[in-house]
C-alpha cells in the first residue's frame, strides 16, 4: 500500500492529527465529511454563470508555464493547482487522485482533477466515476501513445463525448477502474521464481478492500456497457460508427488490463465486432483534423491487434482484415509517430502476410511454393531499412527519440522473422536461416531499452517471441524478468498470459531433443493458447 508522509488537506487545514490511512483518511470518513486527500487540491478557473455560459472567475491567472487548454481543449475544464490554504472549507472539489510512481518519465500529460462543481461533463457523475475518469485522463492515455504531451494524445478528446454517449462512458470508466486496481495494488514485488505471478497478485488484490472495490466498480461498469452495446449495434449508422468503435476498441482494451483473465479469449469476440464497425467508418469521414487524429488512433490500434492477434490465435484473423489493409495502411502510416508499439507499418504489413499464408496453407502442406513465400516474406524484412524509416520519422515536429525507435523496430523484424519460421515450418527446412543470430539480435536491440524509456512497454511481442525460440537458460530467465518489468511499467495483465505461454513453450522444449526444432507455435495453439499479445 503507498504510505503518506503528510497529513490529508482537511486534518493541515483543521491542524488535527490524520491517520493518513490510503487512499482518504479515516478520520474524515468517521466526521462525514470528504477527504481532500494528499496530492494538490485544484480549483477551476472558469465557472459557469446562471445562463449556462463561460464566466472567468474573478482574480483567475495561468500558470507561469503558459496557458492550460484543459481537458481536449474545452476552456470549461481548465484547473489551476493551488495551496490549500487559498481555498475556503466550501469548496467541494474532489480528492486528487492517487499519483502513479510508475508514471512515465518524459510524459508532459496535464494532471486533471474530478470535481463536484459546474462542468457539464462531470455533473451528473458519481464521485467514483469523476475519480475514474481523471485516472484515465493522468495515466492511462499515457499507455495508449508512445510519448505523452501537450497536444499530442488524441485519447483525451474521448472524455467530452461520453457526456453523450453511455456506452463509451461506462467502458472508459471500466477500463480505468481496471487499471487503476492494476496501478494501485498491494505492493509486493514480484520475482520469476513465481509459478503463477498473475494469479499471485490476483490473490494478493482480492484481500485488499480498495483495490477490491475498484475491480466490482470496474466490472459493474462493463456490464452496463454491454448493456448499453447491445441497444446501439442495433440501431447502428456510419454516423455514430466512429464512437462505437472507439468503444469497442475499449472492450479489447479491458481485456489485454485485466488481470485475472477470466476468458482469455473474450478479445476475438470483440474485435470481430470492431472490424464490423469498421466497414461502415469508410463511408464517414471526420468531420475536422482533431476527429480525424483520434479516428486514426482508434482505427490503428484495432488493425495493430488484429494483426498481432492473428499470429497466436486460430482462424481466418488475417483474411477477416485484409481486404481492409489497403485502407488502412495508410493509417497506420499517419500515426506512427506516436503510435505506442513503434514498429513500421511495412513490418506489421509482412506479419499480416505471414498470418494470412499461415492460415491457407497448414503444416500438413509441405510443397515448396508456400516455402518459398515465407522465404520471400523473411527476405522483405530483413532488407527493411529501420534506419531510413527512423529518419523520415525525424521530420515530424519534436521527434529527437531516433536511437529508441530503432532498437524496438529492429526487434520487431527479427521477431517477425523468427515468427515466420513457425507460421510455415517447412521455411525452416528449405531456408538457411540462423534463428541462433536472430535471437540475439531481439535480446541486443531490447537491452538498449532502459525501463525509463517511453518505448520499454512496446517491447512485449519481440520479448516473447525471442524467449520462445530459446533454450538457453539465461536468456529464458531474462526475458521472464523483462516481461515482469514490463508489468511495473504497464499494469496489463496480459503480461501474465505472455508469461504463461512462454512457460508451456518451454515444458515442450525440454521434453524433446536438444538438437530437434520444437513448432511451438502450432503446440501452444493445440493447447487452447490464444493470448493477444500487444
Amino acid at each position: 500500500m503507498p504510505q503518506n508522509n503528510k497529513p490529508c488537506h482537511n486534518c493541515r487545514r483543521r491542524r488535527l492529527r490524520c491517520d493518513r490511512s490510503w487512499p482518504t483518511c479515516n478520520k474524515c470518513t468517521i466526521t462525514g465529511q470528504e477527504c481532500l486527500g494528499y496530492g494538490k487540491v485544484y480549483v477551476w478557473t472558469e465557472g459557469i454563470d446562471a445562463h449556462g455560459k463561460v464566466k472567468p472567475s474573478p482574480g483567475a491567472r495561468r500558470t507561469a508555464q503558459g496557458e492550460n487548454h484543459g481537458v481536449a481543449g474545452h476552456r470549461s475544464l481548465v484547473l489551476h493547482s493551488g495551496p490549500p490554504h487559498a481555498r475556503d472549507d466550501t469548496d467541494t472539489a474532489m480528492p486528487a487522485a492517487p499519483s502513479n510512481n510508475q508514471q512515465q518519465p518524459g510524459s508532459h500529460g496535464a494532471y486533471f482533477a474530478p470535481s463536484q462543481l459546474t462542468d457539464p461533463i462531470l455533473q451528473d457523475l458519481d464521485r467514483n466515476s469523476r475519480a475514474y475518469l481523471a485516472h484515465f485522463a493522468n495515466r492511462v492515455c499515457q499507455d495508449l501513445v508512445a510519448r505523452d504531451g501537450p497536444g499530442t494524445n488524441p485519447f483525451r478528446e474521448l472524455i467530452p463525448l461520453t457526456r453523450k454517449n453511455p456506452l463509451l462512458l461506462n467502458i472508459i470508466v471500466a477500463t480505468s477502474a481496471l487499471h487503476w486496481a492494476n496501478s494501485f495494488s498491494p505492493n509486493t514485488p514480484l520475482s520469476a521464481g513465481i509459478s503463477d505471478p498473475g494469479g499471485y497478485l490476483a490473490q494478493l488484490r482480492s484481500r485488499d478492500l480498495v483495490s477490491r472495490s475498484a475491480v466490482i466498480d470496474a466490472l459493474t461498469a462493463k456490464q452496463k456497457a454491454m448493456g448499453h452495446l447491445r441497444g446501439v449495434l442495433d440501431t447502428l449508422d456510419p454516423a455514430g460508427s466512429e464512437v462505437t468503435l472507439a468503444a469497442m476498441h475499449f472492450f479489447v482494451k479491458f481485456d489485454l488490463i485485466d488481470l485475472e483473465r477470466g476468458d482469455a479469449k473474450s478479445w476475438k469476440a470483440h474485435l470481430a465486432g470492431a472490424s464490423n464497425v469498421l466497414a461502415l467508418l469508410t463511408a464517414t469521414k471526420p468531420r475536422d483534423s482533431t476527429s480525424r487524429k483520434l479516428r486514426d488512433c482508434v482505427v490503428a490500434d484495432c488493425f495493430i491487434y488484429h494483426i498481432l492477434g492473428s499470429t497466436l490465435a486460430t482462424g481466418p484473423w488475417a483474411a477477416q482484415i485484409t481486404h481492409y489493409a489497403f485502407e488502412l495502411l495508410p493509417v497506420l502510416k499517419r500515426t506512427e509517430v506516436n503510435s505506442y508499439l513503434s514498429c513500421p507499418s511495412e513490418i506489421l504489413q509482412i506479419i499480416l502476410s505471414a498470418s494470412q499464408l499461415s492460415y491457407e496453407s497448414p503444416c500438413t502442406d509441405w510443397t515448396l511454393g508456400v516455402a518459398d513465400e515465407a522465404l520471400k516474406l523473411i527476405d522483405e524484412a530483413l532488407e527493411f531499412d529501420i534506419t531510413a524509416w527512423a529518419m523520415q520519422l525525424q521530420q515530424a515536429p519534436n521527434v529527437t527519440d531516433i536511437e529508441s525507435r530503432i532498437h524496438v523496430a529492429s526487434a520487431h523484424r527479427s521477431a517477425v522473422c523468427l515468427y515466420i519460421l513457425q507460421a510455415v515450418p517447412l521455411a525452416r527446412a528449405v531456408g538457411v536461416v540462423n534463428k541462433h543470430f536472430l535471437v540475439d539480435d531481439i535480446l541486443s536491440h531490447l537491452a538498449q531499452i532502459s525501463e525509463q524509456d517511453p518505448y520499454f512497454k512496446a517491447s512485449s511481442w519481440p520479448t516473447f517471441i525471442a524467449g520462445a525460440e530459446t533454450r538457453d537458460a539465461e536468456k529464458r530467465m531474462w526475458t521472464l524478468t523483462r516481461l515482469l518489468e514490463i508489468w511495473k511499467v504497464c499494469p496489463w495483465g496480459y503480461v501474465f498470459g505472455a508469461i504463461e505461454m512462454l512457460k508451456a513453450t518451454w515444458q515442450m522444449q525440454d521434453t524433446r531433443p536438444e538438437d530437434g526444432d520444437v513448432h511451438w507455435l502450432r503446440g501452444l495453439k493445440e493447447m487452447g493458447f490464444e493470448n493477444l499479445i500487444v
